[in-house]
């Protein structure tokens, strides 16, 4: 009876499993419903996963030298390539570039078809993008930082503080667009603005909630470089999985 009860519960697993692959797969041939933007998706996701990988190993392979775990000679030369941190590595370049060509691939798409939650998503990442570039959150943060007696919240900084009401001004210049761009769509634009939703919320996570974590980490260590990888290492996977949804949305856009 046992053995009977054991194989349900196995079946119902499996099919489970099985259940959630097969949405997931069809969620993704319904947002990517063309050929070329599904083979698109794939390399961008694939070429993103791969510069975080490379993000990893290096840097971990270096200090297995320092420390003497094996015997070989250390990459440092190329450090400045793949550091996330810095804003003219190569990495930092990449992701600009794929913020770029999210903005652009959202105004082409609006270009076509005129619906406003197209312009609302080429305004939100345009606005990403100037963030990242110009570092405005970190410079207009430590401008309201040095002019106002700003308080400490969930024990960040005053500098967190001042970043953190630099976001909420910036989303508030967005709010009207957005509440006018996504009235009466059709079912088939309600699943794609849910899906860039989705990335859009991914990159939230990682943005701010990731980031907050790792300012309250210790200064220096494993946890605190391993916290800035996720961090950053996100923001570039959830950058390109937008870039492969603007691009869906513009192919779309040309047989509309």
């Amino acid at each position: 009876m046992k053995h009977i009860q054991l194989y349900k519960t196995h079946s119902k697993y499996s099919w489970s499993m099985r259940l959630q692959k097969r949405i997931i797969i069809l969620s993704f041939k319904y947002v990517f419903r063309d050929r070329v933007a599904r083979v698109f998706a794939k390399i961008v996701l694939a070429a993103s996963l791969l510069i975080v990988l490379i993000c990893i190993v290096l840097p971990l392979y270096n200090a297995s030298i320092k420390y003497n775990w094996i015997n070989a000679q250390q990459f440092t030369q190329y450090d400045h390539l793949i550091d996330f941190r810095s804003e003219v590595s190569l990495v930092s370049y990449c992701l600009y570039f794929m913020e770029i060509c999210t903005t652009t691939f959202f105004f082409l798409a609006f270009v076509l078809t005129r619906k406003r939650f197209y312009i609302f998503f080429t305004a939100l990442y345009l606005m990403v993008f100037l963030d990242d570039y110009l570092q405005i959150h970190e410079k207009f943060g430590k401008f309201l930082t040095e002019n106002l007696d700003l308080i400490n919240i969930f024990s960040l900084r005053k500098q967190d503080t001042g970043e953190l009401i630099t976001w909420f001004v910036m989303a508030c210049f967005l709010l009207p667009l957005a509440i006018k761009s996504f009235r009466k769509l059709i079912v088939i634009d309600k699943f794609y603005c849910s899906a860039v939703a989705v990335s859009f919320a991914i990159l939230l996570v990682c943005a701010l909630g990731i980031d907050m974590v790792s300012i309250l980490a210790s200064d220096t260590g494993i946890m605190k470089y391993a916290i800035g990888i996720v961090e950053d290492g996100g923001e570039m996977i959830a950058i390109a999985l937008t870039l492969a949804l603007a691009f869906s949305g513009f192919k779309r856009s040309c047989y509309s």
